[in-house]
């Protein structure tokens, strides 16, 4: 399990020089054998060092130092365990991540413990079938995801966390290996039939709805000055697709300002009703926004009307694919539960402060 400091601890020794190690080295060989004035100072020395250390084992077990609540296992599946700490850890990495919020905090913690559980259980899964993932696939994904970063940013996301590199890239280790284990659990779900895509179709028509649409172009200016003067070129038969590719400090600008089609109810109320208002072809008067000075145009318009099946039998496919897996995965967790042994202490997990 992940820990949460900021970057990687040194050994408490840490690297020595080589001057160093050539001083000790030649401090230690000096002589093979160690005078009789050597001995009678080491002997007391030694025997007194391994005084010391059982004292320290004595007080350690007098005072419960290896005996303390957050050192003992609190969760146990398989041959996996978590000891209080690590799981306080992963209770709230799952907040964090998943931003799940409830106001009794006895039923958050069930909830989290639940989904502690049911991933040690993929992994132990994943254990036994010989399931790994290989370090070319994380530096694969490390290289992907890194592209879209900056250095600087990266690094900022890192501390923000409080994580260090190395931990970040065990999480990502974690997060491969589990969606590699679920997919090879998933590859014996059967695909829905054309059947069944036609009968969701049938019953579910209603929600295929298609409301009324308008494909839109435009061009936006930081300055009310700005727009008045490509308002008056437009008039004067310039393109709009020119004018935004050149002018517009939207970014659709690079696309000559095509934002493509839009459903009644997307947009800010007073936009939406002048774009909708339009007819195709017709350029809007001035719009000020919060984003600055637009002119709108309609290229199309799509009706109120209903998609015919093939329209959107790949969505209807998704959809029941996606059901069939959480149902199947659903009943997958419970049997493991009977191959993989599970036991929580209660009496630590109740006295467990996390949050």
């Amino acid at each position: 399990m992940r820990g949460n400091a900021i970057v990687p601890c040194k050994a408490v020794h840490g690297p020595v020089s080589r001057e160093v190690r050539n001083r000790r080295l030649a401090t230690s060989t000096k002589s093979k054998s160690f005078c009789s004035e050597d001995r009678k100072v080491w002997e007391p020395a030694r025997h007194l060092c391994l005084l010391l250390l059982l004292l320290v084992s004595v007080m350690a077990s007098a005072c419960g130092l290896y005996d303390r609540d957050e050192y003992k296992a609190i969760v146990m599946v398989g041959k996996r365990s978590l000891t209080a700490e690590q799981l306080k850890r992963e209770m709230r990495r799952l907040v964090a991540d998943q931003e799940i919020v409830s106001e009794d905090k006895a039923q958050l913690r069930r909830t989290l413990v639940e989904r502690i559980v049911d991933h040690l259980l993929v992994l132990e899964y994943g254990r036994e079938k010989g399931i790994t993932v290989s370090q070319e696939e994380i530096d694969s994904v490390v290289r992907e995801i890194r592209q879209d970063y900056e250095q600087a940013d990266f690094q900022e996301i890192l501390i923000k966390r409080c994580i260090s590199l190395e931990e970040w890239k065990e999480g990502l280790r974690d997060q491969l290996l589990t969606r590699k284990i679920i997919e090879s659990v998933l590859q014996s779900v059967p695909p829905p039939t054309t059947q069944e895509i036609r009968a969701y179709f049938d019953i579910h028509s209603q929600e295929f709805k298609n409301p009324p649409m308008v494909k839109v172009r435009q061009v936006v200016t930081r300055t009310k000055r700005e727009a008045q003067g490509l308002l008056r070129r437009l008039s004067e038969g310039e393109r709009m697709e020119e004018l935004a590719l050149h002018h517009s400090i939207a970014p659709d600008g690079k696309m000559k300002g095509e934002i493509g089609w839009i459903r009644q109810g997307e947009m800010e109320e007073e936009v939406e009703k002048i774009i909708f208002s339009l007819p195709v072809g017709r350029l809007s008067s001035i719009v000020e926004t919060s984003y600055g000075f637009h002119i709108f145009q309609v290229v199309s318009k799509r009706a109120e009307g209903v998609h015919f099946l093939p329209e959107v039998a790949s969505e209807i496919e998704r959809k029941l694919f996606s059901q069939r897996w959480e149902e199947f995965f659903s009943e997958w967790l419970k049997k493991i539960r009977d191959v993989f042994p599970v036991s929580i202490n209660q009496d630590l997990l109740e006295k467990l402060e996390w949050a």
